[in-house]
């Protein structure tokens, strides 16, 4: 909430209805779709701020990013992407995003993979799937008193953000969990690159207004996402702002 205050975007915070992380969303849909097994388990927090708005957080979910990770998909992300003027020592990029989700106004923040510059067209974006094909992806040896905001680097409109991700050339991808992570973050673009044992051969390139299949297969579990975060609202409102649950 601060930092939608900070870059001076006006926001009725009273007219919210959820303010959360996309991936508690994710556990929630997963948990609409049923399955057992210890990966379902989590726990969100939740509270009522104001008279309507609920406040959703993973419980555990405070970490330190060290900037480095491991895996193809971290390798993927480090050589195929530059950081923006300013940001060369950020080690992550968050965004925050307002949208109506069956009717319940949403604001969800999160982790941004990339993105392009708002000019480029969509022959940039083949150019830069050639260029990407070839790349060899294979792991390398891996204030406590209130915020400090540093200002760098410059807004970046949302139609140009993309998710990244990496797969064996032998799977495909798994689009009951990326078109939810896709759309729950209203993000329009998906790159996935193909590999064997770390050496990329393929960048495929999905804007999700293509995903047409994917989002009528997604349509009624989100609609029953949905359903569930009225319920939520709902338990929250009965219990008042000064009860905190947990789900």
């Amino acid at each position: 909430m601060k930092a939608v205050d900070a870059v001076g975007k006006q926001v009725d915070w009273f007219a919210i209805d959820f303010v959360t992380d996309r991936n508690n969303l994710r556990k929630l849909l997963r948990w609409t779709r049923g399955g057992t097994g210890q990966s379902h388990d989590f726990r969100i927090d939740m509270e009522l701020a104001g008279e309507r708005t609920v406040l959703l957080n993973i419980f555990g979910a405070h970490k330190t990013y060290s900037g480095i990770g491991t895996g193809y998909g971290f390798s993927f992300e480090h050589e195929t992407t530059v950081p923006v003027p300013g940001c060369e020592d950020s080690i992550g990029h968050c965004r925050i995003v307002k949208y109506d989700f069956f009717g319940l106004n949403m604001m969800v923040r999160f982790e941004v993979d990339a993105c392009l510059p708002s000019d480029e067209g969509a022959t940039e974006l083949d150019n830069l799937a050639n260029s990407l094909a070839t790349l060899d992806v294979a792991s390398e040896t891996a204030s406590t008193g209130g915020i400090h905001i540093i200002r760098a680097g410059s807004e970046v409109p949302q139609q140009s953000l993309i998710e990244l991700k990496t797969t064996k050339r032998s799977k495909h991808v798994i689009w009951s969990e990326v078109f939810p992570q896709l759309h729950l973050s209203q993000t329009p673009w998906f790159y996935v690159g193909f590999h064997e044992n770390g050496t990329s051969s393929e960048v495929r390139i999905t804007s999700i207004l293509e995903m047409e299949e994917q989002r009528k297969n997604a349509e009624a579990q989100l609609r029953k996402l949905g359903q569930t975060l009225e319920m939520i609202q709902e338990l929250a409102i009965a219990h008042g702002t000064e009860t905190h649950l947990s789900l």
